[in-house]
């Protein structure tokens, strides 16, 4: 089995030269990937004719993107390398496909070209221990062999035993200088034979896992996919399909498929070159069901045999990975979904990181969806069942409950004590909580962690899981402020909805009611956004004299009586919009909830704003007293928010200096909460000010 990144080059062993991709690839066009032209051999002396000065060099890489610092870290650290004992070796790795052997191919061909050597060329030699490989083991001989071929030796000369080759091999990599691409190398002891025995050789060791075992390797570098540009430019100039031109919604979805894979794309360039009258639609979608359900002869069979060598424990784990809400798991997030301790999940995961399959980084477990399919493949053949309710579905559930609970805490910590229903879940012992040092952290967590909460919803959806849904949309609405992805949000409020409906819970299905509403108003869809407010309220209303209401409960109709008026603010019917703000004013103050008045105020403060000019004295006192009120309570978002529209009022009223002073400190909350909507807006009332006042 030979590498997936494999790209032409010379086989040698059978006195036969010729090109081949690795694998089973069946790849008429390759991308990023290099090939071998004529190998050369020059003669280092006249004396001994039959050792030459190995030259495998591959051709100039057509279509090559990206890597330019992964590339130029190993070039300067090999031609600054002073040990006097001891070659340069650098370790390569990456998931399979993501380019290793092609990019370590290409430095030993820059390397040829950079490293000084007085007295002849500098060598190249190449060698993939795949080929070598037998149950497992690589037979060093003959990998030895194959370099000693390099170097010209043919016939007898090639010797007969194990230690004859690593003689003449130590012999000949003294004598002269060489970069060995040793490729496939699973563990540092197999390649450990392999390297120049010489202080000035170069070793560039490819593999898909870290080689811890090494020894030592002056340069680590893990190759990570390449960006959605640079994909998309790969693919590009790989097929020059004018398909792609006109649908680059399409190709960018093609792209997104890929992964930052070069394999990948390659794949896909043949298929567009091999159907030149299909849609591109539908390849994406034919592709898209071939990794998913079969995947690809190039990447399944490395895939297996990682698979094949894990521990029983990282097996388990694999196979949970493939149905968690993400490709990136936090790590405390793994405890939760093993229902283990936090030692046995370090093994666990420690397992699926020394295969290569995994990738840890910012305390996140990240698996590349490619992995991923694997994953999910190997879990159905051996019988773990996600869509029905078993271990794998408590394991998943457990995962989606230490996010809710991670969701409560960073609401908490961004929004403070406010109207919520759902209890606080509960506190895995060995999966520690997310600690938030601000508000702004706090906020920063949720928008990350976005499409993994959003999953979340449809998990516990899916799974009958009805007051985790409903639960996590509450946390959703904190970040749906200050980060709004309508798309998103109204699915998961749906959701949530449903979920309240299902679970019996009247409070949180006027909540839910309420926070859908406002993302449908906010795409244009209102009928179905006025809809829903009117039922809140109906039901809202129908509560709020019974006995025993706790606050939150309490507060269920003047929050709906507020998001009516401001539908109606919404379609520029600031009129029919006072009543309700001045009802929910009023009901706020009844009950004594503090900040449900000063959100009021504020409302009621823009809708007279825009009633003319007898009600521009009340509206300038209702936004002041929510603007003190704000500052009062440190309410970052509201304090932005107060002071963004008090200024525009005075601005009508021509008191420039007092609006840029305000805007200007609404300037300063939108950033310290990483809010670019509200950053955007604040940025525009400037600039029309500006504008109007011819100031800068």
């Amino acid at each position: 089995m030979a590498d997936e990144d494999e790209t032409d080059e010379t086989r040698y062993g059978s006195g036969d030269a010729h090109n081949s991709v690795g694998g089973q690839a069946r790849v008429e066009h390759v991308l990023q990937a290099g090939y071998v032209g004529t190998v050369n051999y020059h003669s280092t002396s006249a004396s001994d004719s039959a050792v030459r000065v190995p030259l495998q060099l591959p051709g100039p890489t057509a279509n090559f993107v990206g890597r330019e610092s992964e590339q130029l870290w190993i070039v300067r650290s090999a031609t600054a390398w002073e040990d006097a004992e001891r070659p340069f070796v650098a370790t390569l790795r990456g998931l399979v496909g993501v380019g290793k052997t092609t990019l370590g191919r290409r430095i030993s061909r820059e390397l040829h070209r950079v490293l000084p050597e007085e007295e002849d060329e500098v060598g190249v030699l190449y060698v993939d221990l795949e080929r070598h490989r037998h149950d497992g083991v690589v037979d060093v001989s003959a990998a030895l062999a194959e370099l000693l071929y390099g170097f010209g030796l043919r016939g007898e000369k090639l010797l007969l035993t194990e230690k004859e080759r690593a003689d003449e091999y130590e012999t000949l990599t003294r004598a002269h200088r060489v970069v060995v691409v040793i490729d496939n190398v699973r563990t540092g002891a197999e390649a450990t034979p392999l390297l120049p025995s010489s202080e000035r050789g170069v070793a560039l060791l490819v593999s898909h896992a870290p080689l811890y075992d090494v020894g030592y390797a002056a340069v680590d570098v893990s190759l990570k996919p390449l960006e959605d540009e640079e994909a998309l430019h790969l693919l590009m100039a790989g097929s020059r399909d004018q398909r792609l031109v006109e649908d680059q919604e399409t190709a960018q979805e093609l792209v997104r498929l890929c992964g930052g894979l070069p394999l990948l794309l390659a794949l896909v360039v043949e298929q567009l070159k091999s159907h030149p009258l299909r849609r591109t639609v539908r390849l994406l979608k034919e592709f898209g069901r071939t990794l998913k359900e079969d995947g690809i002869d190039e990447t399944e069979a490395v895939l297996d045999v990682a698979y094949a060598e894990l521990g029983d424990l990282s097996r388990r784990l694999y196979g949970l990975l493939a149905a968690a809400p993400a490709t990136d798991v936090a790590r405390a997030a793994v405890v939760a979904l093993l229902g283990a301790d936090r030692d046995t999940a370090d093994d666990a995961m420690e397992g699926l990181l020394n295969a290569g399959l995994v990738q840890v980084d910012n305390g996140h477990l990240h698996m590349h969806s490619l992995v991923r399919a694997h994953a999910a493949r190997r879990a159905r053949a051996e019988g773990l069942d996600t869509e029905r309710r078993g271990p794998t579905t408590d394991a998943v559930l457990r995962l989606v409950r230490w996010y809710l609970r991670q969701a409560q805490h960073a609401d908490l910590t961004a929004a403070g004590e406010r109207m919520t229903f759902a209890p606080r879940a509960e506190l895995f012992p060995d999966a520690p909580d997310a600690l938030f040092a601000s508000k702004a952290h706090a906020l920063a967590w949720l928008a990350a962690e976005r499409r993994t909460l959003n999953e979340c919803v449809r998990i516990a959806h899916r799974h009958e899981a009805y007051r985790e849904a409903w639960a996590l949309c509450e946390p959703l609405w904190t970040l749906h402020l200050d980060h709004p992805y309508h798309a998103d949000a109204i699915e998961a409020f749906e959701l949530g909805l449903d979920a309240a409906l299902r679970d019996e819970h009247p409070a949180a299905v006027v909540r839910m009611r309420c926070q859908l509403a406002r993302p449908l108003w906010e795409v244009g869809r209102f009928e179905e956004a006025q809809s829903h407010l009117d039922l809140a309220r109906l039901a809202a209303e129908s509560r709020s004299g019974a006995p025993g209401l706790t606050f939150n409960e309490r507060k269920l109709l003047p929050s709906a009586l507020e998001f009516r008026g401001r539908l109606e603010a919404e379609r520029g019917q600031w009129g029919a919009a006072v009543p309700y703000y001045e009802e929910s004013l009023s009901s706020h103050e009844a009950i004594g909830n503090d900040y449900g008045a000063l959100l009021l105020m504020y409302q009621l403060g823009q809708a007279k704003a825009h009633l003319g000019e007898a009600e521009l004295a009340a509206a300038e006192d209702l936004l002041r007293r929510a603007h003190t009120a704000a500052r009062a309570d440190d309410r970052a978002r509201m304090i932005g928010r107060t002071a963004s529209a008090l200024a525009q009022l005075l601005r009508r009223l021509g008191r420039f200096q007092e609006a840029k002073e305000l805007l200007l400190a609404a300037l300063d909350r939108a950033r310290e909460l990483r809010s670019n909507h509200e950053e955007t807006r604040v940025l525009k009332a400037l600039a029309d000010l500006a504008a109007e006042t011819g100031s800068e």
